[in-house]
């Protein structure tokens, strides 16, 4: 996991010094639609995980509303006369 650390930081570094000034200018449009069209998808994964979590949680609490509902008459205590 530590090389992708420094492979992040050292990959701007070596294009820097290797692409010129220009060069980089001009594709500055082209990186900037590839970034904002990576950060929607990435959006957009991000909410369908979150309404997968929040229907499995949902599906989950009412079968433990169930289960508690069918186990409760063993655990009552007997009636004190």
């Amino acid at each position: 996991m530590s090389w992708a650390i420094i492979a992040s930081g050292l990959v701007p570094l070596v294009l820097t010094r290797l692409v010129s000034e220009e060069t980089r200018h001009l594709h500055n449009e082209f990186t900037l639609l590839t970034v904002i069209n990576t950060a929607v998808l990435y959006t957009v994964l991000l909410v369908f995980i979150a309404i997968a979590a929040w229907e499995n949680m949902s599906k989950a609490s009412d079968e433990a509303g169930r289960s508690q509902s069918r186990r409760e008459p063993i655990f009552r205590r007997p009636a004190v006369r």
